[in-house]
C-alpha cells in the first residue's frame, strides 16, 4: 500500500482473493482473549451498525467492498457489495442488517491488480436492534462496553442483567456521530435507586437519560459531569414489572415515553450526539431488547 503524493489517494496493490481491510472494532476474539488473560479487559464498541449509509469512491473495478462481522459461534462472516456497472469502484449504500457485530470494511480483490483509494466514509444513525444472539459466541456481548459492577453471563429471557453496588453503572454502545435518533428498551427493575435508558452519550458523565425511579417517578435528566433534572412526572412501578421506555432526541427536542405514550420532554442542546445505554443506579435491573431508529 502506499499513498499517492499529489492527490492523496491511497494505492492498494493485492493478488486475486486477497482481503485488504481496515478493522472497525476488535479485529478478533483472540486478540479480545489475549487483553483478558493479561487481567485488563479491551473495552471498544463497533463503528459501523446496520442503517447507516455507506458510501466508498475508488479507482478501478477489480476489487469488492467487503464487510466482515461475527457470526454464530463468532465465526467470521462476509458480506460483498456489488459493483455498480454504471459507476464501477463507488458504493453508496445501506449498510445491511447482519448476524452480529461488524469488525472490518475493505476490499476483496477479484484478480491481480491496483486500486486507488479516495474515502471510505458513513454517516447517520443505524436502524438496529440489540437482542441476546441464539448462539454461546461472546463478541456479541463484547460490543457492549461495560462500565457496571456485575454483569453476569446468563440469565434466561435477559439480554443483560446489570448489578451496580453503588452511583450509577452504565453499559453502552455507538458513536460520537449519532445525533438524531429514538432509542427503545425495556427495563425490569428490583430493588433499585433508578434504572433507565440514555441517548447520546459521550461517556459516564455526558448523557441524557430517562429514568424510572425508586420514589415513584419518571425523570429526563441531563447530565454534563452534574446532574439536571429536566423534566419529571408520577409514575407507579412495581419490583419485576417490565417497563418499555423510549428516548428521543431531535436537534435540542428531547422527550421520554413509556409503553408508547409521551410522557415527559425538555429543549436542551448540551449535547449534540453521541451512543445509546443501558443504566443502574444503586440496585439491579435487566433489559431484553434495545432498538435504534435513525430520524432521518
Amino acid at each position: 500500500m502506499s499513498t499517492s503524493e499529489t492527490n492523496r489517494r491511497l494505492r492498494i496493490a493485492g493478488k486475486k482473493g486477497a482481503r485488504v481491510g481496515t478493522p472497525v472494532f476488535l479485529p478478533s476474539k483472540e486478540v479480545a482473549e489475549y487483553f483478558d488473560n493479561k487481567g485488563y479487559k479491551l473495552l471498544a464498541s463497533p463503528r459501523l451498525f446496520p442503517g447507516q449509509k455507506l458510501m466508498v469512491a475508488s479507482q478501478g473495478s477489480d476489487a469488492t467492498l467487503y464487510l466482515a462481522y461475527y457470526g454464530e459461534g463468532d465465526e467470521v462472516g462476509y458480506h460483498h457489495f456489488e459493483h455498480d456497472a454504471s459507476n464501477p469502484g463507488n458504493w453508496s449504500v445501506t449498510v445491511p442488517e447482519l448476524a452480529g457485530p461488524i469488525f472490518e470494511i475493505g476490499f476483496l480483490f477479484e484478480k491481480d491488480a491496483t486500486i486507488d483509494v479516495d474515502f471510505i466514509k458513513w454517516e447517520g444513525a443505524p436502524n438496529v436492534v440489540f437482542e441476546r444472539a441464539q448462539h454461546k459466541g461472546s463478541m456479541w456481548r463484547r460490543a457492549w462496553v461495560n462500565a457496571v459492577d456485575h454483569l453476569p453471563p446468563w440469565y434466561p429471557n435477559e439480554m443483560f442483567r446489570l448489578v451496580q453496588n453503588e452511583g450509577l453503572g452504565m453499559l453502552s454502545q455507538g458513536t460520537k456521530e449519532w445525533m438524531d435518533y429514538e432509542v427503545s428498551g425495556d427495563v425490569q427493575p428490583h430493588l433499585v435507586t433508578r434504572a433507565g435508558i440514555a441517548a447520546r452519550v459521550q461517556g459516564l458523565s455526558r448523557f441524557y437519560a430517562l429514568f424510572v425511579t425508586q420514589d415513584q417517578k419518571l425523570q429526563l435528566v441531563k447530565k454534563v459531569h452534574q446532574e439536571t433534572v429536566l423534566a419529571e412526572a408520577p409514575f407507579a412501578w412495581e419490583l419485576g414489572e417490565q417497563i418499555n421506555l423510549t428516548l428521543r432526541v431531535a436537534g435540542n427536542e428531547i422527550t421520554g415515553s413509556v409503553n408508547g405514550a409521551e410522557r415527559v420532554s425538555a429543549q436542551d442542546d448540551a449535547l449534540s450526539a453521541g451512543a445509546i445505554g443501558l443504566l443502574v443506579d444503586a440496585g439491579r435491573t435487566s433489559t431484553s431488547r434495545v432498538e435504534v431508529k435513525a430520524l432521518s
